[in-house]
């Protein structure tokens, strides 16, 4: 998942159930409307656009959080962990993958590589 850029645009896949654009577009409305009233703003957009609150409030959050208008981990320091934590499982795989693999002749298990020098 990518994160809301400095500009509040978004960068982020999203469940195919909630097109980006109106996701950005909620969240857009949302800080509009706030400018003006803040009293159930958020509910009030949500109602508009078709999600749920919880699910607006939510976007409303993690995109002050990445404008640094709130603390919190930004989209983009999450997705970055992400990628580390996959990047050290695919090395991990790799290096067993690397690994001379044992095979079953008979009663008894050898290295791949000592049995080629009995031949």
């Amino acid at each position: 998942m990518r994160g809301w850029s400095s500009n509040g645009e978004l960068e982020q896949s999203i469940p195919a159930s909630v097109p980006p654009e109106l996701r950005e577009r909620a969240v857009r409305t949302v800080r509009e409307v706030i400018a003006g009233e803040r009293v159930g703003a958020v509910t009030r957009v949500a109602r508009q656009v078709g999600i749920g609150p919880e699910s607006l409030r939510d976007w409303v959050k993690q995109a002050e959080i990445d404008n640094g208008k709130r603390p919190g981990v930004t989209e983009q320091q999450r997705r970055i962990s992400e990628l580390e934590r996959e990047n050290h499982e695919l090395r991990r795989a790799n290096e067993i993958l690397k690994r001379p693999r044992l095979f079953s002749h008979g009663n008894s298990t050898r290295d791949c590589r000592s049995r080629e020098s009995y031949h």
